[in-house]
């Protein structure tokens, strides 16, 4: 959806959302998710892309590039947009 979303072919279905508590529960609320994201590191989704491509992912690549884990970006995520 967040593909989809850039792309410009959004349907009422797959619109990129937030749902409290659900950043990563879906393609919409990840995509909201991943958006959020790119406001502070506009080339996230290549740079995520191609570590994945690469093998070097790991769940510490958030800390690497924002100086947050995941989790803390989660709940920064929640707290602003009310949740």
């Amino acid at each position: 959806d967040y593909v989809r979303d850039r792309l410009g072919f959004q349907t009422s279905w797959s619109k990129e959302h937030y749902e409290k508590g659900k950043a990563l529960a879906g393609y919409q609320t990840s995509a909201h998710f991943l958006m959020y994201l790119e406001g502070f590191q506009p080339t996230i989704i290549k740079d995520l892309s191609k570590a994945l491509i690469d093998g070097t992912y790991s769940k510490n690549i958030f800390k690497k590039i924002y100086g947050k884990s995941l989790a803390e970006l989660i709940e920064q995520y929640e707290r602003e947009n009310g949740g």
